[in-house]
Parts: structure tokens; sequence; C-alpha cells
């Protein structure tokens, strides 16, 4: 049975039907009055057909205007309702008693048929629902239904089990009773979030009755104006795990980050010793035969004097060898805090001033300013960023013919800016891509191009502190570029500013 708005126009088309079936049975008649006796068995398909269609009230009406229809016209003399013989009048009678009753049966077929429907489709739903209920029921996720003010409606087992109640003690309390108090706001953004979208899918912890934190992930699904379904997987052993990785990865780079100080430093140290040692002995025997009388003559003192000077001069060359290294260690541990509002081409110009020589006798360098968000950033860090990089890249150029370095601004991905330093020189061997942003990783073994192998890692630290990436694509033979996106600031600083 049809309810709602549409009840009413679909009745309405049912007694249309009933009026179209009467008019054609009774047109029937009237033409095959002459060949078809008696003619009320055409009235009889209009009447059954309407019943069929709409029901008890359609036929009724199909068989009144049926009757009607044949007193006004088949009856003797017919265009008009007179009062017809006995015979007549009992046909007609016997017409509508048959009318009346093939609509009741017809009434009585569809509702029997409707309630058949009804109790299949109840039984359907009765069947899924108990489906679904036994799916709930043995899923190993939490599932939760709460209201628009976040009290606890109903729960799976699941869900009981991962905050340690039962179902009398959840109905009665709060998602905000499950949640340490430092995660509150982020909790109560979340849901206030669904007001606005249909699901959210976040980390959260729940803090059980027993103290016991459990990490879930949630994804929260809005069911209505006043209900939401939450599905929340536990990730407390994913998290542990999590943890004990980076704890035993943060140790691995401790002892390679020791190991590779130790080896570092041993090398300057070993020759500022020798030096020192060597420098006191000479004195030592100088003091000596002083003490003896004994008087070097003045071109031995000079040459001796020229040794202890080459001697110094070494230490202290591997002392301050040992000092940037140091200095270098200092930033890569703690980074600087201090944060400014900087266009990208400021920082360039800014670390174009701090190029060695040696970067400009080794490559021509260039700009390519495409336009920039604003970041916020340390000015002396990026520019101590981009001397690294350009430094690294006049390193990797061809021997014997000046190479050509591009730096090029850009707008990164989305929300982001760019800033690339792209080479043509010998590029980077792919087995040692994975490698170059390791602290004391270098590919120069020995020479004057050798440095401390800080200079990457430092970069990596410095733009990994600033919120970004840096990313390098290489080639051998055919150059390198390293990509550093930055988070960009919120607005443009105007050149006039």
């Amino acid at each position: 049975m049809t309810h709602g708005p549409l009840a009413r126009p679909v009745r309405l088309f049912h007694y249309a039907v009933a009026v179209v079936a009467a008019s054609v049975a009774t047109a029937l008649k009237v033409a095959l009055a002459a060949y078809v006796v008696p003619t009320y068995i055409l009235a009889y398909p209009a009447v059954m057909l309407t019943a069929v269609v709409g029901g008890m009230g359609p036929g009724v009406l199909a068989t009144i205007l049926s009757a009607a229809m044949a007193w006004y016209w088949l009856l003797p003399p017919d265009g008009g309702f007179h009062l017809p013989s006995v015979q007549e009048a009992t046909g007609l009678t016997l017409f509508a008693v048959m009318g009346l009753a093939v609509s009741l049966m017809a009434d009585l077929l569809r509702r029997s048929q409707g309630r058949v429907e009804r109790l299949e489709q109840a039984h359907a739903i009765h069947v899924a629902e108990e489906k679904f209920r036994t799916y709930v029921e043995a899923a190993p996720d939490a599932l939760f239904v709460e209201d628009a003010r976040g009290r606890f409606l109903d729960a799976n087992p699941a869900g009981l089990d991962l905050l340690g109640i039962d179902l009398g003690t959840l109905r009665a309390s709060t998602v905000a009773d499950f949640v340490p108090p430092e995660d509150r706001g982020l909790v109560r953004r979340k849901f206030e979030a669904l007001a606005t979208v249909a699901r959210i899918d976040y980390d959260r912890r729940f803090l059980r009755p027993d103290g016991r934190l459990v990490h879930a992930h949630v994804r929260a699904v809005k069911l209505g104006p006043d209900r939401v379904m939450a599905y929340c997987r536990d990730i407390t052993e994913q998290r542990v795990m999590e943890q004990r990785i980076a704890v035993t990865t943060r140790l691995a780079a401790l002892g390679t980050l020791v190991t590779g100080v130790a080896h570092e430093v041993n090398n300057p140290m070993t020759a500022i010793t020798a030096g020192l040692g060597t420098v006191v002995e000479d004195v030592r025997q100088n003091l000596e035969k002083l003490s003896h009388g004994e008087q070097p003559s003045p071109s031995t003192q000079i040459e001796q004097c020229r040794g202890i000077l080459e001697v110094l001069g070494d230490a202290s060359e591997a002392a301050a060898r040992v000092a940037r290294i140091v200095q270098d260690l200092s930033i890569f541990g703690a980074p600087s805090r201090e944060r400014e509002r900087l266009r990208l081409k400021d920082i360039v110009a800014g670390a174009m001033r701090w190029l060695p020589s040696s970067v400009h006798n080794a490559a021509t360098v260039s700009v390519e300013d495409l336009g920039a968000p604003d970041v916020k950033a340390s000015q002396g860090q990026l520019e101590q960023v981009l001397v690294n990089l350009l430094t690294n890249a006049a390193k990797g150029t061809r021997p014997g013919a000046k190479g050509t370095i591009l730096i090029r601004i850009s707008a990164g991905s989305p929300g982001m800016t760019r800033l690339e330093v792209v080479d043509h020189g010998s590029g980077i061997d792919p087995a040692n891509l994975t490698k170059i942003f390791d602290p004391f990783f270098t590919t120069r073994s020995s020479g004057e191009g050798r440095g401390t192998g800080l200079g990457l890692s430092l970069c990596h630290a410095i733009v990994a502190d600033h919120g970004g990436t840096i990313t390098v694509e290489s080639e051998v033979g055919e150059g390198s570029t390293f990509r550093v996106e930055l988070p960009a600031a919120t607005k443009f600083i105007t050149d006039d500013r």
C-alpha cells in the first residue's frame, strides 16, 4: 500500500481507471448490443480490471458507472433513466451485486498479497538485521554509537573490551569520560568537525578506568543530526612497536654519529698531539743545550723556529677542523628556533655573498626566480643550507671545465615553496643516493676536496626543523637537482614593505 505524498495521486489514478474502464465497456456494449446478449458480460472485465488495479473503491465506482450507463443507453427506451421492467431491473441488480462481489474479492486478493509482501519484507529485514548484528558482534574492531552530546548509546563486545567496562556502565558514560586531559581539546575539535563533514579519521587515546592508555585509529561517521557511529581499531601494539623501532633507530644513528665523530676528530687530534709532542721535544732539547752552555748558531735557531712554526701551523689547522666539526654538530643537534618572515630571493641574495671563491672558480651560478610564497624561517640557517648545496654542486663539476649551477625559486606543492639547486656535473651514484644525508658520509675519501661529511646532513636537519623536505634527483654523468620545499607563509610580502 502506498503512503505519504504519493498516496493521493495514486488513488485518484485508480478512480480515473474506473471511469475510463466503465466508459470503454459501455461504448463496447452500445456498439455490440445487436450481437452480444447479454451485453452486461462486457462490463465485468472493466470492473475486474479496476478492482484488481485500484481495490474496492474504484471497483464499486466502475460497477455503479457501468450500471448507470447501461440503464441510460441500453435499457429501452435508451437515452434516459426510465423505470425498467422487472426483468431489466433484475438483470441490472444482478450485475451490480456481481460487480460488488468481484470488487470485494479483488480487494481481498490485493490486501492478502500486500500482507504477504509486507510479511516477506519484514522477514527479509529481520534476517538482514540479524546478519548485520552477527557481523557487528563478531567484528574485531570496536564500534560505538553516540548521540550529538557525546553520550554512549551502544557498543559491540570489542568496544566494551577496548574500554574494559560493561554495557550498563557504557550507557551511563560520555566520550569525555575516557579521554586523557591533554587530549580533550583534540577530541572535542574532531567531534565538532562532524557538524560540517560526514566522516573524520584520526588517531587518539582512550583512558580506561583501570588507568591503562589505549591507542586507537578512529573513523567517525555521522548517521544523522543526532547520531554518530565510531569505528575504533586498537593500534596500541603498533604504537609500542613503532616506539621500539624509533628507539632502536635513534640508537643506531647515535652509534653511527659517535663513530663518525670519533673518526673525524681522531685524525686532527692525532696531528695536534703529534705536533705538540714534537714542539715540546724540540724545546726540551734546546733548553738542555742552553743549560750546558751550548749556543746554537743563528742559522740553526732560525731553522728550528721554522720547524716549530710549521708544526704549530699544522696543529692549528687541525684544531680549527675540530672546532668546525663541533660547531656543525651543535647546529645539527639543536637548530635555532628564531623565525622571521622571509622571501626566498632575499635568502638567495644573502647566500651568494657568503659563497667561497672555490664555487665561483668551479662554476657560473645563475638564479631563476619564478615567484614563490614567503616562508617563516631562520635566514642564517637557510643561507647556510644554500651555501652547502652550492658548494657541494661545485665540487661535482667536471675537472678542467667550468660548470654551471642554477638556483631556481618557485611555488612548490600545495602550501609549499620550493628552492632548487641544479648542476650538470658528474652526478651521484645510485648506490649513494640513500646515504648522502647521513652524518659523515662523503664520496671523497681523501684529498683537498674532502669535507667533514656533515654538509648535507646539516641541510637535512635544518630543513626538517623548518617543517620542510629536501630531496635529490641525480643521474651519473648528467648532474643533480637538490630540491628543498618549505611551508609557505599565509601572505606574500610586497616589495614596498
